[in-house]
């Protein structure tokens, strides 16, 4: 159940961030590291890839870019758990 409150509270966090494109980037992303065998990204990998992007701030200061890091978690744990934050999801209708 912690879990689940988690996501909830990352998602309610970043939902002004994550619209509907960046919903999809996690499912193509989440679709490449379940092929992490042949294609060697793994999630860590991904992560790092694209949590710069999909959590980007709006403003660049040195705080956010010390923070990139963290905002890597955040993506890999979304790619982890893709299963879960779209059932979590459906009510929205995303």
């Amino acid at each position: 159940m912690k879990i689940i409150q988690l996501y909830m509270f990352v998602l309610r966090t970043c939902f002004l961030i994550f619209r509907y494109r960046k919903i999809n980037m996690i499912v193509c992303v989440f679709s490449v590291a379940a092929r992490s065998d042949k294609n060697l990204m793994t999630v860590s990998n991904l992560g790092v890839c694209f949590g710069p992007t999909l959590l980007r701030p709006e403003e660049e200061t040195v705080a956010n870019i010390l923070d990139i890091k963290f905002c890597n978690v955040v993506v890999e744990i979304l790619i982890e758990n893709y299963e879960k934050v779209r059932i979590a999801l459906n009510p929205f209708r995303i």
